[in-house]
């Protein structure tokens, strides 16, 4: 076990660090980079900044807030022995370490959770109490909700929990004080003013729930997508997180990925949750609970084709007045590969364990774990992905097939016919 990272995790640590320090060269200039320095001016310290280094400056802008970006080589030409705070994330980190410590510099590493700290920080609006939800998106899973609530939690005037998903009603039964633990986690940021909303793409069978916990005015969002594709792409989810339970499945087809393993995934989903991804069945479950009016339902290929129409509706539903153009929707977890292997799939089941232990831990705790992580991200890293992978024509028809029904009836309850878009 390798001796544990030099780790900065919030605000108070970072001040610590830079008490002791004439300066320090920040080493990234993406979003963490960008954060780190936006922060430092903000706090007073912007002259202790000695510049900005990435590894290849042709993958970054060539200079912010007026201080140029160079790249780490060149800098280090004229800058040995100095203090570097490593700003990217954890992927990165054994990468640039290694270039900081052959240039015989001390360093730090910032986390995401100083940099949740310092946005924090920077938000001078007065801070306010939780006093209930304004909106909720509740379903579906893969079909976009990643993307908007990234789109979404950079307007100030929402507040989104910096935590995409509580998966509340998965453990609220469980827990004693659980809606006060929920508040303290995932609303205790919230600035006046702003509209109040939880981005649960996992609520969907949950309507009674939602009525009962969050109460009957809020406004519901649903993003729904070709469920052919949602459901295949749920798969490849499944799969690259070591889920599913295809590792029989892996050792029948000798060990190596095969498409004809979604056949015996999807008789197993729906096995477990017949109206899985059958929109319509649980729509009419919420407007049990809810009027029309309250129900909001956005198709995720007029999202991507109509960013700004699509974007601004949204806003317009859940009481926002925004005048920004949305040129694009933000492009997140894409990842669009399966594990190559059973080995490769076991490693991932481990790595998504490993990693949801550690995101349970305190700050000083996750320290202790955040070696055994990174060794378990690099050999994730390593292992042989299939990438591209397409459903058969076969497996396409009989999906279009057991969905028609499904996708007919949603169509009457949105008066829109999805034929074209569709199937």
């Amino acid at each position: 076990m390798g001796k544990m990272k030099p780790l900065l995790y919030n605000v108070d640590k970072l001040k610590e660090y830079f008490r002791h320090i004439e300066c320090a060269a920040i080493y990234g200039a993406g979003d963490y980079g960008k954060t780190l320095i936006d922060y430092l001016i903000f706090a007073g310290e912007k002259e202790k900044i000695l510049g900005i280094i990435v590894t290849k400056r042709k993958d970054a802008d060539h200079n912010y807030k007026g201080m140029e970006i160079l790249e780490a080589a060149d800098f280090f030409e004229t800058h040995r022995n100095c203090s570097v705070i490593i700003a990217a994330s954890l992927e990165h980190w054994d990468a640039m370490e290694e270039t900081v410590l052959s240039k015989g510099a001390s360093y730090r590493i910032m986390t995401q959770e100083l940099y949740t700290d310092m946005q924090r920080k920077m938000d001078g609006r007065e801070k306010t109490v939780y006093q209930g939800l304004d909106f909720l998106l509740a379903g579906f899973e893969k079909c976009g909700t990643t993307s908007l609530y990234a789109a979404l939690k950079k307007i100030p005037a929402i507040y989104l929990s910096d935590k995409k998903e509580s998966h509340y009603f998965s453990w609220f039964h469980m827990v004693e004080g659980a809606r006060e633990k929920l508040i303290a986690a995932y609303f205790d940021n919230i600035r006046k003013g702003q509209i109040v909303g939880m981005i649960e793409p996992t609520f969907w069978a949950s309507a009674k729930e939602i009525h009962a916990e969050f109460g009957g005015t809020i406004r519901l969002l649903f993003l729904v997508r070709n469920p052919v594709d949602a459901v295949f792409s749920y798969f490849k989810m499944a799969n690259r997180l070591g889920e599913g339970n295809l590792l029989e499945a892996y050792r029948r087809s000798g060990g190596r990925f095969h498409v004809s393993m979604f056949d015996e995934y999807f008789s197993g989903l729906i096995a477990q949750e017949p109206e899985i991804f059958q929109y319509d069945y649980w729509m009419e479950s919420f407007l049990k609970e809810y009027p029309h009016e309250q129900v909001n339902v956005i198709l995720f290929e007029d999202l991507i084709q109509n960013p700004n129409e699509q974007l601004h509706e949204i806003l317009k539903y859940i009481g926002v007045c925004e005048e920004r153009e949305f040129t694009e929707l933000p492009i997140v977890n894409e990842g669009n590969f399966v594990m190559a292997d059973s080995e490769g799939y076991e490693l991932a089941g481990r790595k998504f364990m490993l990693f949801r232990e550690r995101d349970l831990l305190d700050a000083e705790e996750k320290s202790k774990k955040e070696r055994e992580c990174l060794e378990v991200q690099k050999l994730y890293a390593k292992a042989e992905k299939i990438y591209g992978v397409k459903m058969t024509d076969r497996q396409r028809t009989q999906l279009c097939e057991h969905f028609d029904g499904s996708v007919r009836r949603l169509e009457k309850l949105l008066g829109r016919d999805l034929t074209e878009l569709w199937f």
